[in-house]
Formats: structure tokens, C-alpha cells, sequence
């Protein structure tokens, strides 16, 4: 018997995904720089361009991101959804010195 409940909680345990405050990402970008993340909120914009792009910007109560679709997946979240989503973080540098922070869909 207990080695059903450690087997359940072994199981359960790596189940569990702990969410990062988006405010977190924005302020150390390169410490998660390609790291797989979970990150929860509402969607406040959505966009889709078929065979373009399509992304959503997810706010939590520390700030907000854009999240990029995996490729293959056919719809955004609707706005004012409360939602998760789990994908790398990316860090682009834009032209004119500023810099770009958004996180790719991996499910």
C-alpha cells in the first residue's frame, strides 16, 4: 500500500507545473532564455493572420506578454479568457536598441 501512495505522489508531484509571474520573465529575460515556462492570466489582445501569424498577449496581475502560437495550432484564446499557456521563453533584439520578450507555445 505504501508503495501505491508514493508511486501517486511521485506521479502527482511532477504533474504539477508552477506557474512564473510574467513580471519575473520581463526583469531577468536571459535567466530564462529558452526555458520552458508556464505562465497564467487573462487574454487582453488576440491576433490571427491565417498563414501569417497568430498570437495573443496574456496579463497576469504582474504584467503582461505576447505568447505565439505553436505552429499547426488553429486558434487563439478569445479575449478577456482567463487562460495557461506552457512555451519558451524568447528574446529577440530589435533594431533600434530596444527589445523584444515572448514566449512560444510549446502546447
Amino acid at each position: 500500500m505504501k508503495n501505491y501512495i508514493l508511486i501517486f505522489s511521485l506521479i502527482f508531484l511532477t504533474s504539477c507545473q508552477i506557474n512564473t509571474k510574467i513580471k519575473d520573465i520581463l526583469a531577468n529575460p536571459a535567466k530564462f532564455e529558452g526555458q520552458e515556462v508556464v505562465i497564467s492570466g487573462v487574454v487582453v489582445a488576440s491576433t490571427n493572420i491565417p498563414y501569417l501569424s497568430k498570437y495573443y498577449t496574456l496579463k497576469d496581475e504582474t504584467g503582461e506578454i505576447i505568447v505565439y502560437l505553436k505552429k499547426g495550432k488553429q486558434n487563439v484564446p478569445n479575449e478577456g479568457a482567463e487562460f495557461t499557456a506552457k512555451g519558451k521563453v524568447i528574446q529577440n533584439v530589435k533594431v533600434f536598441g530596444g527589445q523584444s520578450i515572448h514566449i512560444e507555445e510549446s502546447q
